[in-house]
């Protein structure tokens, strides 16, 4: 499985448009693995729009 959360992304997208069911067939370890590196790239965005909101309100100040 790819860690890169844009290829991930467009995987996903890939099942779906083969089968509208395809992500409910996909193996459960699998679906969860994706969650979890989905939700480990979403910490870190996060935490960098984070810094960027701080250092764009330091920068009108």
């Amino acid at each position: 499985m790819p860690v890169d959360p844009t290829r991930i992304l467009s995987v996903i997208r890939e099942l779906e448009q083969t089968s509208p069911n395809a992500l409910k067939e996909t193996d459960r370890e699998l679906l969860l693995s994706i969650k979890k590196t989905l939700q480990d790239h979403k910490r870190e965005v996060d935490k960098m729009l984070l810094r960027l909101e701080f250092i764009d309100g330091q920068q009108l100040n």
